[in-house]
């Protein structure tokens, strides 16, 4: 930690409390920048240190003279409350906010306005004056995730202490093929009842004491952890070995957006393929409308590389993204699975419905197979049918499962697009 600062004296105008008021309580708040990133990333650092030189005059300001305050390396702001409880905290905070919408930043660049959100943690009840401070913290990070202005109170450390837990195992994972495995789930035909045109491959977590940690839980911990590459490697491995295992079987796998700059992934790839061509011919790669477009000229030089050795794209949860329909036509996916989100409640949602028949149209014009996702329930299938879907994935046509059986049929429908 640095800049330091300790109040020692009532810049707020009111009255300070007596000590005997309250009982013997003390929260922390920690207090981040929502746009800050974004700022620097456009106008450089210049523009963040304006910025946290006008948040730091403003808590100073509004903040009561028996508090503590720190600035971490990471540009949060870290304010220890003595006596306070979770609504004081709260109406603090508040304050902080609308303090920060009502001013505008005079920067070199122009007026620049500020948002807060805030994470806070209460001692006792769970946390300790140790996990007091990561508590509030990882908070903070919850509620800066959910949006502008949040504020979010951590409950117990428990869900601190579950967070670091995760981040150890995915860590192992990405480090250790013994703790990775693969889940497979069945992507069947609309109008072949549950005939298997291929698998999809999930990675999962083997826990320690059994059981498995899906994707959607240590994902995120492994992009922060900077060991997507990792991961990714370990499960093109895994995936080619199917392949190699299963000679009729066709798979998909999710990659990363970093991983589209890996040559190490690639060169794991181009050596296998060189031994056994056919691993590309039966390889689906799935890429997120995010990814795709991170570095849209990166995502097409990555996808014609690999599509020059017979490897098919699938565009995953499409829908869910902002994919201009020109990257669309440009990037010539070979599938397009339309997101969850969509399927759900399909039978009672005119709109969603709608919008799934209107991509089942753009994936017919890019001669794109489309793919429904999460469909759940028989009823669910014969709508998403009826609106011309052509294949499904969900739990109604089998869960993720680490046996594979039985082996996929051949799918001859996918062909690489020239």
């Amino acid at each position: 930690m640095d800049a330091v600062y300790r109040k020692n004296f009532d810049q707020t105008g009111e009255t300070p409390r007596a000590a005997s008021a309250k009982p013997a309580t003390c929260a922390v708040l920690a207090v981040g920048v929502d746009n800050l990133a974004a700022l620097e990333e456009l106008f450089g650092p210049k523009m963040g240190s304006a910025l946290l030189d006008a948040v730091s005059d403003l808590i100073h300001k509004k903040t009561p003279h028996v508090a503590i305050i720190r600035r971490t390396r990471h540009n949060r702001f870290l304010l220890e409350l003595p006596g306070f409880d979770e609504a004081e905290a709260s109406q603090l905070f508040s304050q902080l906010r609308d303090g920060a919408a009502a001013d505008v930043v005079e920067t070199q660049y122009g007026p620049v306005a500020v948002t807060l959100s805030a994470g806070c943690a209460i001692q006792g009840d769970g946390i300790t004056a140790e996990t007091q401070e990561p508590a509030a913290l990882h908070a903070l990070h919850s509620a800066m995730a959910t949006g502008v202005g949040s504020f979010h109170v951590a409950q117990d450390d428990s869900a601190l202490i579950a967070y670091r837990t995760r981040l150890m195992q995915a860590s192992q994972a990405a480090l250790s093929d013994q703790d990775l495995t693969l889940a497979f789930q069945p992507i069947v035909r609309a109008e072949g009842g549950n005939m298997i045109s291929f698998h999809e491959c999930l990675a999962r977590i083997r826990k320690p004491e059994g059981g498995l940690i899906t994707a959607a839980e240590f994902m995120p911990a492994i992009e922060r952890l900077g060991l997507s590459s990792l991961i990714d490697r370990q499960v093109l491995m895994m995936t080619l070995e199917q392949l190699t295992l299963h000679p009729l079987a066709r798979f998909s796998m999710n990659i990363f957006p970093h991983t589209m700059h890996d040559a190490q992934w690639m060169s794991l790839f181009e050596n296998a393929v060189e031994s056994d061509p056919s691993l590309a011919e039966r390889l689906i790669v799935e890429v997120t409308e995010t990814s795709a477009l991170l570095d849209l000229a990166r995502t097409e030089a990555f996808m014609n590389r690999l599509r020059g050795t017979g490897v098919s794209f699938a565009l995953d949860d499409f829908g869910a993204g902002q994919t201009s329909l020109r990257y669309l036509r440009d990037l010539r996916f070979d599938i397009l699975k339309i997101d969850g989100r969509f399927v759900r409640n399909v039978n009672e949602d005119d709109d969603n419905a709608y919008l799934i028949e209107t991509m089942v149209r753009i994936a017919e014009r890019f001669d794109m197979m489309s793919v429904a996702e999460a469909v759940q329930t028989p009823a669910e299938a014969r709508r998403l049918s009826s609106l011309g879907v052509e294949f499904f994935q969900g739990f109604q046509f089998g869960s993720p499962s680490l046996l594979l059986r039985p082996t996929p049929t051949p799918m001859p429908e996918v062909a690489v697009q020239a």
